[in-house]
């Protein structure tokens, strides 16, 4: 008898069961639009006090219910766009160092020898290059080693490169050879 009070029991408790969800399942569901926050607690007559159809609800706002449940074929919906992106940072600007710049070229190593002057020619300089055994004559416009013979006198010649100039005398002063 136990066991038939029990069954009938279970029977009642599921036929209850699948009754409620019976009723529950037979309701129809509310598809009326989730009216955006703007609209939110205004009166229906004041519809002239809305923000123009420019504002766009941001879906990522929405749950997903409230997204699902938006009306798909409103005269107001826009095509969704991306976001945009966030403006890109500018690398930070490197201070590039300078170079220094490069050292002044020596002038050649050359020893004035002996200077010619004779009427109606060019005066000529014979100099001794360190690297070579034989001297050789220069007269001014020469190119020796990237400078150029400016100006030649009894004494001394002058040697130009850019703006810089130097002089290599016959007699030095100091002694050294040139």
């Amino acid at each position: 008898m136990r066991t038939l009070v029990l069954l009938l029991g279970l029977f009642a408790v599921n036929l209850a069961g699948w009754s409620g969800v019976w009723w529950m399942a037979t309701q129809p569901v509310d598809t009326a639009a989730i009216q955006p926050e703007r609209t939110a607690g205004r009166a229906l007559d004041d519809l002239g006090a809305l923000p123009g159809d420019e504002h766009v609800l941001d879906v990522a706002e929405l749950t997903p219910v409230q997204a699902y449940s938006r009306p798909l074929f409103a005269r107001n919906r826009k095509p969704w766009q991306p976001p945009k992106p966030p403006p890109a940072k500018k690398p930070p600007v490197q201070q590039v160092a300078k170079k220094p710049p490069p050292p002044p070229v020596p002038p050649p190593p050359v020893r004035l020898v002996g200077v010619s002057f004779a009427p109606n020619m060019v005066p000529r300089a014979l100099l001794r290059h360190k690297a070579q055994v034989e001297p050789i004559w220069v007269i001014p416009g020469d190119n020796l080693q990237g400078w150029t013979v400016s100006r030649i006198d009894a004494q001394s010649i002058e040697l130009k490169r850019g703006n810089r100039k130097v002089a290599v005398s016959l007699y030095p002063s100091n002694g050294a050879t040139q």
